[in-house]
């Protein structure tokens, strides 16, 4: 018997002894294999099928962090299981809501869409303590104004023939009070000194200033337009350029040129003879200079090239060493500035509409209120704005993906003020009937 016939031979006798079913078993494999390989592929790679669409796409990732974290999920009400932070993979594209709880904090919730193969974020979340405001024991309280520092609070009562000005610290509980001999109108002001150790109160009527660090009495400051600059206050009082130390009361003053409105550093604001225009100079160079928007503008503050001026609730920026500079303004109460990777993004508000400016853009409104804004504070992430209205307080978040959240914090009888010191908040007015000074923790 040759190779061929002893193969075909051994071939015959297998095949015939083999029952079917075993012969066609691999076979059966093999193409269940080749048809759920793809399949298996698609899924790990993150394809679903999306009966909403009615076709296969791949999914999107969600990212969810919050402070503090350990909170719970939920996505369209149903609980995920899941802890912040955590990312989640493979979520099937489409709009969700999403709700953040943790006990005794107020839920987070927001609709965000989940868009195939990105990541959506949700990542700076912050929780807010859930707790009814305390009392403290002050007597009623106009306004209160936080040190750059945070190591104290400026409040100021005011009475109907004289006020004071309480300085406290939180921490320690220690107080130091300054009298000022007379009644401070409602338009009155606080600012500290870039130090945190000078507190100037400002209003109508004119002004005093206050040594924090002594026990010296009140300096009282004559009419005029002042700013810090550093960690002297110095305006202009009539015609003359007025500089005021806190800490020795010295007063230096100097006769401005004909024709100067304000100087700071090499730059001026001429008057132009025979009009009402303004112009602003560089010393170093007189023979340009840039005409300004109708105004009666002194300068606020310089930031590197840029200057801010200002005209009563009127706030303009502007780079004089461009060739063509661009003129930015916007109009509001005043500037409180938060500082990120070496820019300000400036917050203000007027009447009921709040804004947030950058100076080298254009104002951005961030909310238009049907009430009267009392006062805006940034928080410390600079994504989220604490806002109090005469009766209500409550933090706005900037992110606009499906709205501002608006998260109520607590409601007064009247709100004159308040201030933020690290994550608590200090509210001046009235609850339940008591005017004092109250405090709500934030975090």
């Amino acid at each position: 018997m040759t190779w061929s016939e002893l193969l075909e031979y051994a071939n015959n006798k297998f095949m015939k002894s083999t029952p079917f079913h075993r012969r066609i078993l691999p076979w059966v494999f093999a193409i269940t294999f080749l048809a759920a390989a793809p399949v298996v592929v698609f899924y790990t790679a993150g394809y679903r099928w999306n009966p909403k669409k009615e076709k296969i796409e791949r999914n999107g990732t969600l990212i969810l962090d919050s402070t503090p974290t350990r909170a719970s999920i939920f996505l369209n009400d149903n609980d995920t299981n899941e802890t912040t932070p955590v990312t989640l993979q493979n979520v099937t594209p489409g709009v969700y809501r999403i709700r953040i709880e943790k006990d005794g904090y107020r839920a987070w919730e927001k609709q965000l869409e989940v868009v195939p193969e990105r990541v959506t974020f949700a990542n700076d979340i912050l929780l807010w303590i859930n707790a009814a405001p305390e009392s403290l024991s002050f007597e009623p309280i106009a306004r209160v104004e936080a040190a750059p520092n945070a190591s104290a609070l400026a409040m100021l009562e005011s009475h109907a023939s004289s006020s004071r000005l309480i300085i406290w610290q939180p921490d320690t509980d220690s107080k130091r009070i300054y009298d000022i001999p007379r009644a401070i109108p409602d338009d009155a002001t606080i600012s500290w000194s870039n130090d945190s150790r000078s507190v100037y109160v400002e209003s109508s009527d004119g002004g005093w200033l206050i040594d924090t660090h002594s026990s010296s009495p009140a300096l009282r400051v004559m009419s005029g337009i002042y700013r810090w600059n550093g960690n002297a206050l110095e305006g202009i009082s009539g015609s003359s350029m007025v500089s005021i130390r806190s800490q020795d009361g010295s007063v230096t003053r100097s006769i401005l040129p004909f024709g100067v409105v304000d100087k700071l550093g090499d730059m001026q604001i001429r008057s132009v003879t025979g009009t009402e225009d303004l112009v602003l100079f560089r010393n170093t160079d007189q023979t340009r200079g840039l005409i300004l928007p109708s105004g009666h503008w002194t300068i606020h503050n310089a930031e590197g090239s840029k200057l801010i001026l200002r005209d009563g609730d009127h706030w303009l920026s502007v780079d004089p060493s461009k060739s063509s500079p661009h003129i930015s303004t916007v109009t509001g109460d005043k500037l409180r500035p938060f500082i990120s990777n070496s820019s300000i993004n400036y917050l203000t508000h007027s009447n009921g509409e709040i804004w947030t400016w950058i100076p080298s853009g254009e104002p951005e409104l961030i909310s238009r209120e049907s009430t009267p804004v009392t006062q805006a504070v940034w928080l410390l992430n600079g994504k989220n704005i604490v806002v109090a209205s005469d009766h209500e307080i409550y933090v706005l978040n900037i992110d606009t993906r499906d709205g501002r959240i608006r998260t109520p914090i607590a409601t007064f009888d009247t709100i004159r003020d308040f201030a933020i010191i690290g994550n608590v908040l200090y509210v001046a007015g009235i609850k339940d009937g008591k005017d004092t000074v109250w405090k709500i923790a934030m975090q």
